[in-house]
């Protein structure tokens, strides 16, 4: 850092700061920045890890992405799985209930489906596809497959008056005799 007149240059090469003073009178009074101000001593002397070792940019990439693949596929999977499952259910639903009781039909083949999924994507992804010294056990599948589950069931419950809101508003809309047509022309499609 240089004065020049009234401005101050900075030589854009200094990569390190090891010192924060003032300037006076064109002079630089500084102390050392003590170690208490940062994070870790590792970050400020070196790149080293918290055993010791110098930092591996190659180890820390692989180390976050090495389950994104597994994430994906177990995804895709997880996805196709329940989303099949969930029509298939609903259509059983369906067949069985007639037009009534449209809560179960929803809200059933949703927790049914939802409950495959919960599982089965982090089976693949944290159990099958993950580097041996990085997988899951099958019990910490279940316990955080279980969460996630118990929130997705608490979702679907919540949302089933959004269900009726939807099918009044539609009825509404359309008038009784046309979103009948409607439904009559979806169900002999489907």
């Amino acid at each position: 850092l240089t004065k020049t007149g009234t401005s101050l240059n900075v030589d854009a090469s200094q990569t390190q700061i090891t010192q924060v003073g003032t300037i006076n009178s064109g002079t630089w009074n500084a102390s050392a920045i003590q170690d208490s101000y940062i994070a870790s001593q590792g970050t400020w002397h070196g790149k080293i890890d918290s055993a010791g070792n110098d930092f591996n940019i190659n180890y820390a990439y692989n180390s976050i992405f090495i389950q994104s693949s597994g994430i994906i596929i177990g995804s895709i999977i997880a996805f196709l799985v329940a989303q099949i499952l969930d029509v298939h259910v609903f259509q059983k639903i369906k067949k069985i209930t007639g037009e009534k009781f449209i809560w179960l039909r929803a809200t059933g083949s949703t927790l049914i489906s939802q409950f495959i999924d919960s599982f089965l994507i982090l089976f693949i992804a944290f159990y099958l596809l993950t580097p041996e010294d990085k997988s899951w056990s099958l019990n910490e599948v279940f316990l955080v497959g279980k969460d996630n589950y118990l929130f997705k069931f608490m979702v679907a419950i919540l949302i089933t008056p959004l269900i009726y809101l939807g099918h009044f508003i539609i009825d509404k809309y359309l008038g009784k005799s046309l979103a009948k047509k409607c439904k009559d022309y979806a169900s002999s499609t489907s």
